[in-house]
Parts: structure tokens; C-alpha cells; sequence
């Protein structure tokens, strides 16, 4: 069997074979399209032969996608059935099989098999509702999930066999106790923390000339400046062709975000909105951090899990020295629109939006407040460009 999971386990992508490449024939893709059906069938053929005790790569990975997706018992059964998938039960002995093998390492927290501790890791974490159908909608499950994230390399760690390890096949459950799900003891003081006399709160930003350079040309570029000879300039564009700021940096911008490999910690079944929960999580990131080639660990968090996990680290300093306590982009983006509004508010930036029909009266409450995640950049970039060109014209 193993030579033939061998032969299945060739790279048959279309996107990497003849996604990208738009000069190929129709006789290519055929070719390469009847070749997977027949290695398909060939698969299903071997899998009905030997009565399902021979499994192949399509039953297991047919399986785990349709587990992954919705955990659906009875259509993996039914699948099973036809010969198109393996069963439920061994679902269940793979996903015990990968959860072993992760805890071979001996480790106080196990890290993700898929994880290179050489590569730079961040982390976050972030409450977890089951949200179950109770009759008062309160009484739910709330877990805590810490995540990894690393740079996605071409060097993936290779998951050994399982003849390779210790890991014994056939049970369907997880049945061990880890040591870093056990809660650990946190009373909140009376008095919080207070802050050290060397904390900064941030550095100079540094760079950000060239940035401004292009916003000056975006705003120009958006002007009618057909006159200019003239010196006459109007900030009104019939013909407008630039497009909007967004679409304008999305287009110059030639910085490529790389792909991120996730990988999860395991769950903590308490509520992140306790003490006791976010100190147990934090102590789980150091012994993370002490498996890892690096000397210190990002985490990020929301506005909820960031307020406790501050406290904490304001009345432990020297425990958590290692560990960067950050607000998530999106968090981070909502307090900033928030403070920019409070100080335009009253100053008529709400007249200008519903003067020209942009936000109703009722909605400019949220834009200014920061509440309104897509309405409220939105805004503030065309209230931007008002000013802009009221200036440039000025000028």
C-alpha cells in the first residue's frame, strides 16, 4: 500500500500544471483531465477491491474535506458506502492520530506539527462561543483559541509515517490531559498596575515621506487642471479618470503579501473575559516562545482581551518582558476613526455628508463614532479630498 499511495501522490494541480499558462491546447488540458479521472477511478477501483481495508489518498482526503466542511456523519457514510470515501470512525482515528502526534514532543504546550520554530512567529487569541440554542439565549460555551502565524516557506517540516512514531491507530478519541489546559490561579487586585516611568508609548515613525509625496500626486491627479496655464484650477473634475485612493494605492503599491501558515494551540475551555483565563493563555505563549528562534513573541488580541491582558502585564512587568501585547489592525483602525471623529465632530464634516447626499443624518453618528467599520474610511477619505481640494484651489 505504500508504494501505491507513492504513485497517487504526484503533483496533478491544474493550477500549477496549466492554470497559468493561457498558450496551452485544448488537447493538454484533456490529456491532463482524463489522466486524473482515470488515476481517480483506478483509486475508487483498488478501495472496492479490497473491501475497504486498503485506503488511498482520494477516500482520506474525500473524507477530511467533507469533515472539515460541516462534519456531516451520515453523508461520510453514505459516501462510505459507495466506495467514494473511508468511514466516519476512521475519520475520527486520523484526526486522534494527528492530535498524538502533536503531543509526542513532551512539551507542556504542543506545538503544531506544520510549524517551523525557525521561521518568525506571531500570535493571537480570542474568545471562542459555541453558541448554543438555549430557550433565554444565555448559558452558552465560551472556549479560548490561541493561533500561530508564520510566513508560509518552502520548506515545510515532512509529517513522518506513523510506523515512524508511537503513535498507536485505532482510537477515536483523544484521551490524554494537557497540563497547559489546566487553569492557572489569578487574583485581580483591588489597585491596577501603574504604568512604568520608561514605558513608550511609540517611536518616531520614520519612512513615511514617500507616502506623503503620493497622496500629494493622487490629490492633483484628482483636480481639473486643464487651465493650469493659466492659473486657473478647479476642484471640480467633469472627466474624472484617477480613480479613488483605495483603488489608487491598490494599484501603485507593489508590496506582496505573503501567504500565512495558521496554526492553533490547544483550547483553553474557559471564558477569555476572566482573569484567570487570559494569565493562563499568556504563560501558554512564553513556553511557545521558548520552543521558538526568536527572543520575543507578538501577540494580538481585541479591545475586550487587550483591556485584561494589559492589566495584567502593567502588575507583572518583569514575568511577561518577552511578550508584546498588540491591538489587532481592525480594533486598532476602529479607535483611530474613533478619536479622528470626536474631534471633527460639531466642526461640520456632518453637514458635508448629508449636504451631498453621502450619509443620512442618522448614519453620520456612526461614521464619526468609528462603529461603522466600511462607512466610516469611506468618509474620511472623501472629507479628506474635500479639504484637499479646497486648499489646493486656495492655494
Amino acid at each position: 500500500m505504500r508504494s501505491t499511495c507513492d504513485d497517487f501522490s504526484e503533483d496533478d494541480d491544474d493550477d500549477d500544471d496549466s492554470g497559468g499558462e493561457t498558450n496551452k491546447s485544448n488537447e493538454s488540458y484533456a490529456q491532463i483531465s482524463t489522466s486524473r479521472i482515470i488515476k481517480s477511478l483506478f483509486q475508487i477501483l483498488y478501495f472496492i477491491v479490497h473491501s475497504g481495508r486498503r485506503r488511498t489518498p482520494l477516500h482520506i482526503l474525500c473524507a477530511e474535506g467533507i469533515h472539515a466542511t460541516c462534519k456531516s456523519k451520515t453523508l461520510i457514510s453514505e459516501l462510505n458506502h459507495l466506495g467514494i470515501c473511508v468511514s466516519y470512525d476512521e475519520v475520527l482515528r486520523y484526526q486522534n492520530d494527528l492530535a498524538e502526534l502533536v503531543c509526542e514532543a513532551g512539551e507542556e504546550v504542543p506545538l503544531p506539527s506544520h510549524i517551523n520554530p525557525a521561521l518568525f512567529t506571531t500570535a493571537a487569541f480570542d474568545n471562542f462561543d459555541h453558541v448554543e440554542a438555549t430557550l433565554s439565549g444565555l448559558g452558552s460555551s465560551h472556549d479560548t483559541v490561541s493561533v500561530l502565524f508564520q510566513d508560509k516557506s518552502d520548506n515545510m517540516p515532512r509529517k513522518p509515517l506513523i510506523s515512524e512514531t508511537d503513535v498507536v491507530h485505532g482510537r477515536k478519541s483523544f484521551q490524554k490531559e494537557l497540563k497547559c489546559q489546566e487553569l492557572i490561579d489569578f487574583v485581580k487586585p483591588a489597585k491596577k498596575g501603574d504604568i512604568h516611568t520608561d514605558y513608550q508609548v511609540c517611536d518616531e515613525l520614520t519612512g513615511h515621506v514617500p507616502t506623503e509625496q503620493k497622496d500629494v500626486a493622487w490629490s492633483l491627479a484628482r483636480m481639473d487642471l486643464s487651465k493650469m496655464e493659466d492659473n486657473v484650477t478647479s476642484h471640480i473634475c467633469e472627466n474624472q479618470e484617477m480613480p479613488t485612493w483605495s483603488a489608487f494605492n491598490s494599484v501603485v503599491t507593489g508590496e506582496q503579501m505573503p501567504e500565512r501558515t495558521v496554526g492553533f494551540l490547544p483550547i483553553l475551555p474557559y471564558p477569555v473575559t476572566r482573569h484567570d483565563t487570559v494569565y493562563t493563555a499568556l504563560k501558554n505563549f512564553q513556553n511557545v516562545l521558548g520552543q521558538l528562534n526568536q527572543s520575543n513573541l507578538p501577540i494580538y488580541c481585541d479591545e475586550g482581551v487587550y483591556h485584561i491582558a494589559r492589566e495584567i502585564l502593567l502588575l507583572r512587568p518583569d514575568e511577561f518582558s518577552n511578550l508584546t501585547l498588540c491591538l489587532g489592525s481592525f480594533h486598532l483602525l476602529k479607535i483611530y476613526l474613533g478619536c479622528i471623529g470626536k474631534y471633527l465632530r460639531g466642526s461640520g464634516a456632518e453637514n458635508v455628508w448629508t449636504e451631498n447626499e453621502i450619509f443620512g443624518p442618522n448614519t453620520t453618528d456612526g461614521v464619526l463614532g468609528g462603529s461603522h467599520y466600511v462607512r466610516s474610511p469611506e468618509g474620511m477619505n472623501l472629507l479628506s479630498e474635500v479639504m484637499e481640494r479646497l486648499q489646493w484651489t486656495t492655494f
